[in-house]
Formats: C-alpha cells, structure tokens, sequence
C-alpha cells in the first residue's frame, strides 16, 4: 500500500500506465458510445421533466387568474357572499365616476361623462 501511495515510489502510476490504460484504451470505443447514450438519455428525460413541471406551473398560474378573475367579477356584480374576505387589494374607486358595464360575461370600467 506504501508502495502505491508514496511519491518516491510512483507505484500509482506504474500499475495505472501497465494495466488500468490498456484496459481503458482497449475498450475506448464502448466506453465513449455508453457515455454517449447515458448523455442523451439524461437529456431526454431532463427535458421531459422540464416539460412537465412547466406544464403544471402554466395551469397552476392559470387556474390561479381564472379564480381571481372571477373574485373580481363577483365583488364587482355584487355576487359575492357575505363573510368571504377576498385576498387581494381592491382599488378605491368613487362610485360617481365610474358605471360598470357587462358585456359578454366581462365586466370593465366605463369612463365618466367629464373624461
């Protein structure tokens, strides 16, 4: 064991130079083409998880505007339940200067006469 680890010796490098990198050299090619499949292996299932987390991220994020929105459009039509506290800040609007308006299922602001 001394023989292999101390650097007077250089039995480290004897046996890697006499046995370790024929068997290397030897086998070269196998060990390139599994390295080479392992690599794309990794990178197709890395991009198929990829896939899949973003997929669940956009209908998270969309699942989670929808149910704003339609928060939103009950406070606005005042169909919302009493004793539901909504989480969002609400903007401070003076009920003279804006209508709201449905059309199509959407509800927007309307401009006031004086604008």
């Amino acid at each position: 064991l001394c023989w292999l680890v101390h650097s007077n010796f250089s039995g480290a490098k004897f046996v890697y130079e006499n046995f370790v990198d024929e068997v290397f050299l030897k086998h070269e090619v196998d060990i390139d083409h599994s390295l080479a499949v392992c690599k794309a292996q990794a990178r197709t299932k890395a991009s198929r998880a990829a896939g899949v987390v973003a997929g669940y991220l956009a209908t998270t994020i969309a699942m989670a505007l929808s149910k704003s929105q339609d928060m939103m459009l009950d406070k606005l039509s005042g169909q919302h339940q009493k004793g539901h506290e909504f989480r969002f800040e609400e903007l401070q609007v003076e009920s003279s200067t804006v209508d709201v308006e449905e059309k199509g299922g959407n509800v927007r602001p309307s401009r006031s006469k004086g604008d």
